[in-house]
């Protein structure tokens, strides 16, 4: 449980998910509670939908935008800052239901997992990426490459967490 706790702490998230009930074990901390009703074969199917959506968004507009060179010789998006904070406020949204969502003790290395997914996710959604001598078509490729690649990496870990829910839960 140290490691657990200790993991989280790494990870950024300051929070008591579990606690040691003297003679019972441990317990989810107080404003945790279990998901009964979760459909492990369909879990977070919206939320998958809505970051493809997103990734998909993201790279039509750095088609339609202009990549710039700087004096460094780093290429970068010129994003509009309205686009940057959209794309920020839509993937926290996504984020924190699914990390939220995952309260159970036996996911917490999966919850943290996810959340290092979704944090390189985010330096795409919000055009974070820099290229160096590179041109500007491969500049993009790139960037499509890399985004589809971290949703996919999203997605295999809550395909993780469904394969565990189903097998763990008796048939009927």
């Amino acid at each position: 449980m140290h490691g657990a706790r200790q993991d989280l702490l790494r990870a950024g998230l300051a929070l008591q998910v579990i606690r040691n009930v003297r003679g019972l074990g441990y317990r989810l901390a107080e404003g945790w509670r279990k998901e009964d009703e979760i459909d492990g074969g369909h879990l977070f199917r919206a939320e998958i939908e809505e970051l493809r959506a997103l990734a998909n968004r993201c790279i039509a507009y750095v088609d339609s935008r202009p990549i710039v060179e700087n004096a460094a010789e780093l290429f970068y998006l010129d994003a509009e800052r309205h686009v940057v904070q959209e794309n920020f406020f839509h993937l926290y949204s996504i984020g924190a239901q699914m990390l939220l969502r995952l309260a159970e003790p036996a996911f917490v290395p999966d919850i943290l997992d996810i959340k290092r997914e979704l944090s390189v996710l985010m330096s795409y959604v919000v055009f974070w990426r820099v290229g160096h001598r590179i041109t500007e078509e491969a500049w993009r490729l790139d960037y499509r490459r890399e985004i589809a690649k971290c949703i996919e990496d999203v997605e295999m870990r809550i395909r993780k967490i469904e394969r565990f829910l189903t097998s763990s839960r008796p048939p009927g």
